[in-house]
């Protein structure tokens, strides 16, 4: 094995890290903006609102760069839909 690709699988691991990362913290955020959405007044529901849609925006470019991931996260949000209804 060579120094190169023992380097490029390193970057390789490096990446993936980081997209689950990026991924348990989107979509742990939007769980708690949902939450939080359900007990706050309508002033402060528009604001959460407002971050939901930013950080759903986020998600989804992210989502479209990688799209074998992106089926996690569908998942992970369809669940969430379920469990809010």
């Amino acid at each position: 094995m060579s120094a190169s690709t023992v380097k490029q699988g390193i970057i390789t691991s490096a990446s993936r890290v980081d997209s689950l990362v990026f991924l348990v913290v989107a979509v742990g955020s939007l769980r708690k903006l949902l939450f939080l959405k359900r007990k706050q007044s309508r002033f402060q529901t528009q604001s959460l609102q407002n971050t939901a849609l930013l950080l759903s925006r986020s998600v989804l470019d992210f989502m479209q760069s990688r799209p074998v991931i992106s089926l996690l996260v569908i998942q992970l949000l369809s669940m969430e839909q379920v469990q809010l209804a």
